[in-house]
């Protein structure tokens, strides 16, 4: 929950701005894995017309928090956070993706993996219920690019549930309006 949090806080701090979020996770055959989150906010300067440095200390108070905050929580290790360029990052490992809450939830079947986006949804959304309630009339949804990446173990024989890319065969790339989540399940199946 604190991960989701965590987005939310960060996001909030960037709404007004164009940002690009790509979550890459790596899930190996026992469930167990990695999660590494970038979040691209180098044109913020020059759109917000602050300083690159006073942006980078509000961001980097917000991503040290959440650091002391989760690098302690059960389930997850080697959990680290920085900046470069414009880019925040964050990553940790994980014992078990079905049941630690990662930003997307993850359940095993056989050879499928499900994911579902509902928590990030309902983070998107809540985003853009706050800026209706400002009344500033801007569109949230044309201010983020999402990305989801998910790396398997095994080779991947198809994706259902959503637009995605196969590549190098044991990865999918799933490219996502923020105002056009997947509904339900998006369902990859191993080889």
């Amino acid at each position: 929950m604190k991960s989701i949090k965590l987005l939310a806080i960060i996001l909030s701090v960037l709404m007004f701005q164009s940002c690009i979020i790509t979550q890459e996770y790596t899930i190996h055959n026992d469930m167990s894995g990695s999660q590494y989150t970038e979040i691209d906010y180098s044109a913020v300067g020059a759109i917000l017309g602050e300083t690159a440095d006073s942006l980078t200390h509000q961001v980097d108070s917000i991503f040290n928090e959440a650091f002391t905050g989760n690098a302690s929580k059960e389930g997850l290790s080697n959990y680290k956070y920085g900046n470069k360029d414009g880019k925040y990052f964050i990553s940790f490992d994980f014992a078990n993706a079905e049941n630690t809450e990662i930003g997307v939830q993850f359940s095993k079947n056989g050879n499928k993996i499900s994911v579902n986006f509902d928590k990030m949804k309902e983070l998107f959304d809540s985003m853009n219920e706050k800026e209706s309630v400002d009344n500033s009339g801007m569109d949230m949804s044309a201010m983020f690019q999402y990305t989801a990446i998910f790396n398997f173990d095994k080779k991947v024989a198809s994706v259902t549930g959503v637009d995605a890319e196969i590549t190098g065969k044991k990865t999918v790339k799933v490219p996502i309006k923020i105002n056009s989540f997947p509904k339900g399940d998006v369902i990859i199946t191993l080889k």
